[in-house]
């Protein structure tokens, strides 16, 4: 299983840590953070939730902006009006030890991806951290066979169908 970051977690649950990590210091080393320039880039977690899969106890749950910026690919939208998107990966539980300051070793394919709508990054931010403290809680799943309840989350209501020049 993982090997945790020594630093204590930013958010405590009942059924799992999280440890925000330092995108900062990751872009420093590659100037982008997950193949994102680090201007859409919002927090990233690592979010420890052993509960949540039999076979890994560990998983990366990152957020970006959709806006358009030269030199980032053009966002896929699954509804219109769509600003963010957050996704999910789980850690390698054979990778190296986790730190904060180094993206994790992934697991292929992404466990779950959703968009979402929020009036700033910070706004987008903050819904992600409340998502992250409910996997932690135990309430609700970092896994792949969650990936309609993170998409009902973060889904307008009522829902946007998205145009054909937005998919």
């Amino acid at each position: 299983m993982s090997v945790l970051p020594p630093q204590p977690a930013d958010i405590h649950g009942r059924m799992g840590r999280a440890w925000r990590l330092d995108v900062d210091a990751i872009a420093a080393r590659q100037r982008r953070v997950d193949g994102i320039p680090r201007e859409l880039s919002l927090p990233s977690w690592l979010v420890f939730a052993p509960w949540a899969h039999t076979e890994w106890d560990s998983y990366l749950i990152s957020g970006v902006s959709l806006r358009d910026m030269p030199g980032a690919p053009s966002a896929a939208y699954q509804f219109r009006g769509a600003t963010h998107e957050v996704f999910g990966y789980a850690i390698d539980p054979h990778g190296p030890a986790l730190a904060i300051d180094e993206r994790p070793a992934i697991l292929q394919p992404v466990n779950f991806v959703a968009q979402l709508i929020a009036d700033s990054d910070a706004d987008a931010a903050a819904r992600i951290e409340a998502a992250v403290a409910a996997v932690v809680d135990g309430r609700l799943s970092p896994d792949q066979d969650a990936r309609a309840q993170w998409r009902a989350l973060f889904a307008p209501s009522p829902p946007i169908a998205a145009s054909a020049d937005e998919r």
